[in-house]
């Protein structure tokens, strides 16, 4: 493996045009011949000239050189901004945001919103994984992950991002619907839209209908409440879902009740990395929830 330090006095020398030059332009003390053994030893180790001697310590590149030159000199011409940069505190890298569907469209925008506007030097890479796992950020794989979390992982935090409520949502024109107060007792024979079968949202679906009474049979399955809610406008039949807003789903054609009391709320979180403070983007992030 090339040592960092072999290819900057290669890029140095190449730059001031000789050895002396370069050993004199150093940003730490080096000699002439330090300079000359760092060059020396690159060639060996890349069994290539890079430099050709045309004068009293004067040097041009070969074409191998050129080669080698337009490759690592971006880096060092760039390298001090960066370490500029980041001694001064700024903020610059890729974010990455792993979300439930839900949660995606209306949990996280305004938060991603104040993140741009507060660092517009940072990108935020949204991925919408169903359902999310906290562990990738143990892993490495993510930096937040934004779901309704049941078990918190060892080496995980959290913070609250808001609530999801549940909803019993049926079509506009069915008996439900038109009461004037939650009775479940109307949705009589009515088919659940129900969620697919094994998934978290189904295991939290099966719950508040155990809590209200309900063993409705299933018309049919979808994966994702977006899903659902275009079902029971088709007229497939009732369905209870999570919703992170008190007025829950407005779509044309499905009515929706809140589930009294708070047996069907839960929160949901952000979920990163413990020990976040080491990190400055995500300290960053989260202080623009």
């Amino acid at each position: 493996m090339i040592q960092l330090h072999r290819l900057e006095g290669f890029y140095r020398v190449a730059v001031a045009g000789g050895y002396t030059r370069a050993a004199r332009d150093f940003p730490y003390p080096i000699s002439q011949p330090g300079v000359y053994q760092q060059v020396r030893k690159l060639e060996e180790e890349l069994g290539v000239r890079l430099l050709e001697r045309i004068g009293k310590d004067r040097v041009s590149l070969t074409p191998c050189g050129r080669t080698l030159y337009a490759f690592c000199a971006p880096f060092f011409e760039g390298l001090p901004t960066e370490l500029r940069r980041v001694s001064a505190g700024a903020v610059a890298g890729v974010l990455r945001v792993e979300v439930g569907p839900l949660e995606i469209r209306h949990l996280v925008p305004p938060w991603i919103k104040r993140i741009r506007r507060r660092y517009p030097q940072l990108e935020v890479t949204l991925h919408e994984v169903d359902p999310p796992d906290p562990r990738r950020v143990l892993r490495g794989q993510a930096d937040f992950v934004v779901d309704h979390i049941a078990e918190v992982p060892d080496g995980v935090d959290t913070r609250s991002i808001g609530e999801h409520r549940g909803f019993v949502i049926a079509p506009e024109h069915h008996p439900f619907a038109r009461a004037r107060r939650f009775r479940t007792e109307l949705l009589g024979s009515t088919p659940l839209v129900a969620y697919t079968q094994g998934s978290s949202e189904d295991r939290l679906q099966q719950a508040a209908l155990t809590m209200a009474g309900l063993s409705p049979r299933v018309s049919v399955r979808a994966s994702s409440s977006d899903t659902l809610i275009s079902l029971v406008a088709a007229g497939l039949g009732f369905s209870v879902i999570p919703w992170p807003s008190r007025r829950g789903p407005q779509h044309p054609g499905v009515t929706g009740r809140a589930v009294p009391g708070t047996a069907y709320r839960y929160p949901v979180s952000i979920a990163f990395r413990g020990r976040a403070q080491q990190d400055p983007l995500v300290e960053r992030a989260l202080a623009c929830l």
